[in-house]
């Protein structure tokens, strides 16, 4: 719980109280101190954010172009699907990646 000082607005601090095994709240721009006296429990039920999925795979391939100067390794079509993405730093070249246009295969390899 993030506690707030009254008289300057603050976000105050928690301090282990002198030679007490107690805790207190202390502001660092004024002398507000404030001793707590009981435990401060806070439970929240955390929802995971929803994430869209970058790399959909219809809508890659979709607009993806074709090539004829590859061959798949699984059922030796000469076309494939491809498009480029700079998977490494820039100075390094960028991947290509490649689906068999074959219906009955659809293999998706890299070359870089």
């Amino acid at each position: 719980m993030i506690a707030f000082c009254p008289t300057c607005g603050n976000m105050l601090l928690v301090e282990l109280e002198g030679t007490t095994s107690g805790l207190r709240y202390f502001c660092q721009t004024c002398p507000y101190v404030f001793d707590i006296q009981h435990t401060i429990r806070r439970r929240s039920k955390l929802t995971p954010k929803k994430v869209e999925d970058l790399f959909d795979e219809t809508k890659m391939w979709a607009n993806a172009q074709k090539t004829t100067s590859t061959v798949c390794p699984a059922c030796r079509n000469n076309e494939a699907y491809f498009y480029e993405m700079q998977t490494r730093s820039a100075d390094e070249p960028a991947t290509v990646f490649l689906r068999c246009c074959n219906n009955n295969c659809k293999k998706v390899w890299s070359e870089n």
